[in-house]
């Protein structure tokens, strides 16, 4: 157990708590603006902002009816910090939320009455996210993985037999492959490494979400149709507006292929390519989808045939710190994909 798996475990005392604590009975004001009128998720006052009131900087908790402590958590300016415990009427803690400031891992750990841990769940600054969860005896009876297009849930007591699961020793995966991936599932065959860092990928080459295509038809609804008022200057999309007024364009930007068929579906942000964009065939086939920022590829780029199966696929790996770029569900190698995408610079994503 590493150093920030014991302060997540390290529960502090309800004397302690009483002691150095505010008690939390409904007295404080919430500010849902900053003084310049920036929204936020709400900043904690002893007393209103206009009536001169301070945002709280203090360990608070909270008591059962009866008078048995019921929670704790930090305010750090007016602010929750993940650091925070609620607890059964018993006194057992009943749940713990904590976030690691040096290695910006994030836990939060539920337990049964009885004492026993019912589920584990950690996140890392990556955006990993594993969690365990187990019966009031101590067996483990789920396990999960979340990295970007990887979600995938084992039920140790009800297994999905279209998925096989390897394991190393420490009950962490070590494979899984999809036996009958459908259009949903990026992958088929994951690897990982004893500390579940992704090793090897295999593609799905039926990957086609439906979630991209409802995207795009959802889009179409509120697009502009390109015209002759629009062209690039300086590398900026400029649209030219009735009283000729000359603007970046900011929306949804759509063409067609001579029969009226969708040709494409961009969306722009002052000038540049900004979100989801996607592109067709003439059949109606979703032809390319990719996201961006600033014009360039932050997330992901895949590529169909017109047949519909899936060509190739480009995806950045957080803990690669680069892209990787699948064809036809190969590995390409990595001379060759600096090569081709060194103009689409790093992004932050994850697959």
């Amino acid at each position: 157990m590493d150093n920030a798996q014991k302060k997540a475990l390290d529960i502090l005392s309800s004397q302690y708590v009483i002691e150095n604590g505010i008690l939390d009975n409904g007295q404080f004001f919430y500010e849902y603006e900053d003084e310049n009128g920036v929204t936020n998720d709400g900043q904690v006052y002893d007393k209103p902002r206009v009536d001169g009131g301070k945002p709280i900087n203090n360990l608070v908790y909270t008591v059962y009816p009866s008078g048995e402590l019921e929670s704790y958590y930090y305010l750090l300016n007016g602010f929750n910090v993940p650091d925070s415990a609620e607890f059964y009427k018993n006194g057992q803690v009943s749940e713990r939320d904590y976030r690691d400031v040096q290695s910006n891992e994030r836990y939060t750990i539920e337990w049964y009455e009885n004492g026993a841990i019912k589920s584990f769940w950690k996140s890392n600054k990556n955006g990993f996210i594993w969690q365990d969860s187990f019966d009031e005896t101590g067996n483990i009876i789920k396990k999960g993985i979340k990295c970007g297009k990887l979600l995938f849930f084992y039920d140790f007591l009800n297994p999905d037999k279209t998925v096989e699961v390897s394991w190393h020793e420490n009950n962490r995966f070590k494979r899984i492959t999809w036996n009958e991936p459908d259009s949903e599932h990026l992958y088929r065959d994951v690897t990982f490494d004893a500390n579940e860092n992704i090793t090897q990928l295999v593609i799905n080459n039926l990957y086609a979400p439906k979630s991209i295509l409802r995207d795009g038809e959802l889009r179409m609804k509120y697009a502009e149709r390109y015209d002759s008022s629009f062209e690039i200057i300086d590398g900026l999309l400029i649209q030219t507006d009735k009283d000729n007024v000359k603007k970046t364009f900011t929306g949804t930007l759509i063409d067609t292929y001579n029969d009226s068929t969708i040709k494409y579906v961009f969306n722009y942000k002052n000038g540049t390519l900004s979100g989801n964009q996607n592109q067709y065939y003439p059949n109606g086939q979703l032809a390319e989808f990719f996201d961006s920022v600033n014009g360039k590829i932050s997330l992901q780029k895949y590529v169909w045939f017109n047949s519909g199966k899936l060509k190739s696929a480009l995806i950045y790996l957080v803990h690669k710190k680069n892209f990787y770029c699948f064809s036809n569900c190969f590995l390409f190698p990595m001379w060759l994909l600096k090569k081709l995408y060194s103009q689409y610079g790093s992004g932050k994503c994850i697959p």
